[in-house]
């Protein structure tokens, strides 16, 4: 949604919390301050070879040395088609060490664009 004071998009918290329940509440603590953001960019590679990348867990830990420490897939949620990954959907869980912190669920969407690059935002 967007924000009132500076029209950038904030995290609906309450639209977050059903779609993601959390059984500890930690979220409804007064003395944390949430943030999420929203990305978009071109990277110049095809949809095929950045997705195929971004699926294989161990991957991660080359491309992001400095932020994943482990990476694994927990669970398969929907598999590639055989005419390639459109549709794959998968749980993979990242490991990373911030002080006090905590990374809540995120995800991106990848669109292939007409010269061979990618469009990806990041959410």
């Amino acid at each position: 949604m967007k924000s009132n004071t500076d029209g950038r998009d904030t995290l609906n918290l309450e639209t977050y919390e059903t779609m993601f329940p959390r059984t500890n509440n930690q979220l409804k603590n007064p003395n944390i301050r949430i943030e999420a953001s929203r990305k978009s960019g071109d990277v110049i590679m095809n949809v095929l070879t950045l997705v195929e990348m971004l699926m294989d867990p161990n991957k991660w830990m080359e491309l992001f040395p400095t932020i994943v420490t482990i990476a694994k897939t927990i669970e398969v949620i929907s598999s590639r088609t055989k005419d390639g990954l459109s549709g794959s959907l998968q749980l993979v869980r990242l490991i990373f060490f911030f002080f006090r912190g905590h990374r809540l669920p995120s995800g991106c969407f990848i669109q292939n664009m007409p010269n061979g690059t990618s469009k990806v935002i990041k959410f």
